[in-house]
């Protein structure tokens, strides 16, 4: 979303440009800029100067953001495939199953839940059958 958001960003900043300045005679065209020492000033318009400072500022935020996603994204979906699959063994009766993430894994505290209701399970199936 973020990525999606900075790039309509980016449309709707050049396509205001374009459309306000782009068909006049007036088109910004008062800038003038020197690349190389001793070449005299050149003329050029607001979108020539601005066009590659966003361009760069979209790449890095959309492998900025897509790096963090791809991060986080590890961080919720392996505690989750970690606790179907210690579900599925509980099912099948093993009921001496942990739940245990990663240091920085999300969803701690629903692993304890999960780990106290599978230890509670355990001690009330061995109390019926003592009785």
């Amino acid at each position: 979303m973020v990525v999606g958001g900075v790039l309509f960003s980016f449309l709707v900043l050049s396509s205001y440009y374009l459309l306000r300045y782009g068909g006049s005679n007036l088109s910004f065209t008062f800038f003038y800029v020197s690349g190389i020492p001793g070449t005299g000033l050149q003329e050029t318009t607001l979108l020539k100067l601005l066009l590659p400072v966003l361009a760069v500022s979209v790449a890095l935020t959309t492998a900025f953001t897509l790096a963090l996603g791809l991060l986080y994204s590890h961080r919720i979906a392996g505690p989750i495939y970690n606790l179907k699959r210690v579900l599925r063994d509980v099912r099948r009766g093993n009921l001496d199953r942990k739940v245990r993430f990663r240091k920085k894994d999300e969803f701690h505290d629903l692993a304890a839940e999960v780990t106290r209701t599978i230890t509670w399970v355990r001690n009330n199936m061995r109390l019926r059958r003592r009785s």
